[in-house]
Order: structure tokens, then C-alpha cells, then sequence
């Protein structure tokens, strides 16, 4: 009797380390697009690297619009609020001097490289001195909203850090 006890607790202590490693696998490689979203998503999609101090991506977040075929989803960079919107790059993008017209017209004040591309920072005349991030990557345009004022450093860490899921 006393062997059973002692190989049933063995059975079950390995059971509970059993279910502790998959629940910890899924929480870690999961992505953070839902698949009823990824199935409608045409485009490469970029997302911040887990574990980067000053970035916290808000999973909860992620959304898609049908209407405008792009993707949304909130970082916090430096406890900051950013809504990054993502969408395929639209046709007349294609062309660097419609682009840079655009930028030019969003009030463009300061660009640097970075893993994910060119970022260009614009304080657009409509969001009252808010600064969106624009990355036109050759197969798609991301947006990035700071709700709060980010330095070029802080634009750097975010734009720095996303990969392609």
C-alpha cells in the first residue's frame, strides 16, 4: 500500500509539473495575433520583441478593421500610450514623391534608420501637437501614435525592437 501512495504523489507531482510546462509554453509562444485576425491580415505583420525594458506591447489590444484592411494594437513605451496601426503599403506609396509629399504635409521634423526602416516623426496639424512615427517598410506602413510626448531615443527602442511575426 505504502508503494502505490508513494508512486501515485510521483504520478501526480509529475502530472502538475507536466501541466505547469505546457500552460508555460503556451503563455510564451503564442502569438499575440488571435487567429480569427491573422486570417484576415494580408500584409507582414511587425510586432515588438518580448522582454525589452521600456516596452510593454498590450495584447489585449490587438484589433483589425475589415473596413481599412489594417491592424491596431497599443505598446506602452516607457509607460507612455502608442497605438501602432498597420496596414499593406497602398499603391500610391509605392512612389517616394508622393510619400515624401505626405510627410512633408504631416509637418516632418526628424528621421533616423532603425531595424524595422526609415522612421519619419511628424506632429500632423489635426492631432494638436501629437507625434505619429511613420515606417514605410516595402510591404507595409505602420503608423504609430504617442499619446504623450516620446523622445527620438524612446522612437528609436520601439521601432528598434519590432519583428516580423
Amino acid at each position: 500500500m505504502r508503494g502505490f501512495r508513494r508512486g501515485l504523489s510521483v504520478a501526480l507531482l509529475l502530472a502538475a509539473v507536466g501541466v505547469a510546462i505546457l500552460v508555460w509554453h503556451m503563455k510564451t509562444s503564442s502569438s499575440p495575433i488571435p487567429a480569427s485576425i491573422k486570417q484576415q491580415i494580408s500584409f507582414p505583420v511587425l510586432y515588438p520583441q518580448k522582454n525589452i525594458p521600456g516596452l510593454t506591447p498590450q495584447r489585449s489590444s490587438v484589433a483589425y478593421d475589415a473596413t481599412n484592411a489594417g491592424l491596431s494594437y497599443t505598446v506602452l513605451v516607457s509607460g507612455k500610450k502608442v497605438v501602432v496601426t498597420e496596414q499593406a503599403v497602398p499603391g500610391i506609396f509605392s512612389d517616394a514623391g508622393v510619400y515624401s509629399f505626405k510627410l512633408s504635409q504631416a509637418h516632418d521634423y526628424a528621421n533616423f534608420s532603425t531595424a524595422a526602416g526609415e522612421v519619419d516623426l511628424t506632429k500632423p496639424d489635426d492631432l494638436q501637437g501629437q507625434t505619429v512615427a511613420w515606417d514605410n517598410t516595402k510591404t507595409t506602413l505602420i503608423l504609430a501614435r504617442a499619446f504623450q510626448n516620446l523622445d527620438t531615443a524612446e522612437w528609436k527602442t520601439l521601432f528598434n525592437h519590432l519583428s516580423l511575426l
